[in-house]
């Protein structure tokens, strides 16, 4: 398993980049041949990013199931969620997605992970306003 946060860097949308970077094609061209041929011999990718309107087509193209936490729909647009979902991602509770997976017969379902195992917590939650 391979993890690749800020993935917007690596794999820039063409209209948006500003300058040609050698380095960043050729990491780009390297992650996207083991994404199309690693899948077939059990390597997996994740890619991480927040401005997916900023990613290249071919990683959203690559990307078979999508995880989609609280997001503006300006980030969405380029991203293929149903506009009934679509709806809910800016309004999102802590700890809510969106998943989009092939796997799924209506294509999406919301889900909520866990509280965390940490002392971290939402102290907005606790907040009472009048």
């Amino acid at each position: 398993m391979t993890i690749i946060d800020e993935a917007h860097q690596f794999f820039q949308n063409e209209s948006k980049v500003k300058e040609d970077s050698d380095a960043i094609r050729q990491v780009s061209a390297m992650i996207s041949k083991i994404a199309r041929l690693g899948r077939a011999r059990g390597v997996g990718l994740i890619f991480s990013t927040h401005s997916p309107s900023d990613l290249n087509d071919i990683i959203l193209q690559l990307a078979n199931t999508k995880v989609i936490l609280r997001t503006e729909k300006s980030q969405l647009e380029k991203i293929s969620i149903p506009k009934e979902a679509m709806e809910y991602l800016p309004r999102l509770q802590d700890r809510m997605m969106l998943i989009e997976s092939f796997a799924f017969r209506m294509g999406y379902v919301f889900a909520q992970t866990t509280t965390p195992l940490t002392a971290h917590y939402d102290i907005s939650a606790n907040i009472t306003y009048y």
